[in-house]
């Protein structure tokens, strides 16, 4: 089945990357909530182990759908103060790798406010059941691949949060399984897009 894409470059040289691809994911979340999209993801043509890089590329298998959302205003008043350069819809070349940007949350539980809320959180669940929360040892010895914070925000709820972004090689291509930030997980939204490094 043919895709398609478009791709936002990030012009200004000191651009922080993974703030303007937080905004960038944060208006996808909004277009996928309002508009019921499914099968809407993203990729990073430029990703590194030191950088998401310097682009973003949404990709669906309509066209059509991709020009409306490229016509955000937010892509458009980005062009217009010469910080994006948004390209045309171009059709993803075929026989692409097929990778997957996961979100993974398990990141966000290791932080200060996250594991504060968490135990807030079973302390209220044990007291609801007459019960004393005793907490478990902690594990340190996790080990963690490699990540890109990338702060967001949800048009949902106004709350504000990272979102770690890890990447895989795929096997196979699977469309339609994205989660509201065009991203990837372990367990439902298991879509992959095309590995776009060199071709954009």
């Amino acid at each position: 089945m043919a895709r398609y894409c478009f791709v936002v470059r990030y012009l200004p040289k000191e651009a922080n990357a993974n703030v303007l691809a937080g905004k960038c994911l944060s208006i996808l979340h909004g277009f996928v909530a309002r508009h019921n999209v499914q099968g809407l993801g993203v990729t990073f043509p430029d990703w590194s182990d030191r950088t998401l890089g310097s682009k973003i590329a949404f990709v669906h298998e309509d066209p059509s759908l991709l020009a409306q959302f490229s016509q955000q205003r937010y892509f458009i008043g980005m062009s217009d103060f010469g910080f994006f350069s948004v390209s045309e819809i171009i059709k993803v070349p075929e026989k692409c790798i097929q990778v997957r940007f996961l979100r993974n949350q398990h990141y966000s539980k290791r932080f200060p406010g996250s594991v504060r809320r968490r135990v807030e959180r079973l302390k209220r669940r044990a007291a609801a059941r007459g019960e004393e929360y005793v907490p478990r040892p902690y594990n340190h010895e996790t080990e963690y691949a490699l990540s890109h914070s990338v702060p967001a925000k949800s048009m949902s709820t106004r709350q504000e949060f990272i979102l770690h972004i890890q990447k895989e090689v795929a096997e196979n291509e699977v469309i339609h399984l994205f989660n509201g930030y065009g991203l990837s997980d372990r367990t439902c939204a298991i879509g992959t897009v095309p590995e776009l490094k060199g071709l954009l």
